[in-house]
């Protein structure tokens, strides 16, 4: 098995704990139970799939990303899993300055109108 944590096939009940923030196995244990995610033994330890947890947590975050940021929620969680924050940030602040001119008040006159129109097609 590789040494390296974050390239495990496996998670150990006792990282879990540290992920979920509990001092007890047994609630890790329970939330995996929850997650309907499968807790079997390896070499003595109690393990699960790493690749199961991450998604379990990931959907939190994915779920947030959708009602805060609908059109670009999948940029941002790719830029999330590469950890990119510039480019992550780059995306909220394309995202913004395009917000900021849509909610301007409306042109009146037909020239004005004109004029956006033609600033939206480009």
């Amino acid at each position: 098995m590789i040494n390296d944590r974050d390239t495990q096939k496996f998670i150990q009940m006792s990282e879990l704990c540290e992920l979920l923030n509990t001092k007890d196995i047994r609630s890790a244990i329970k939330w995996c139970e929850d997650k309907k995610i499968t807790v079997f033994s390896l070499c003595n330890k109690r393990v699960t799939y790493r690749f199961m947890v991450e998604i379990e947590l990931d959907k939190i975050l994915i779920a947030q990303l959708k009602e805060s940021h609908p059109e670009t929620w999948e940029e941002l969680y790719q830029c999330y899993q590469e950890n990119n924050q510039s480019e992550y940030l780059n995306i909220l602040n394309e995202k913004n300055k395009e917000n900021s001119f849509k909610t301007r008040s409306k042109p009146q006159s037909k020239h004005a109108k004109d004029f956006l129109n033609q600033l939206n097609m480009n």
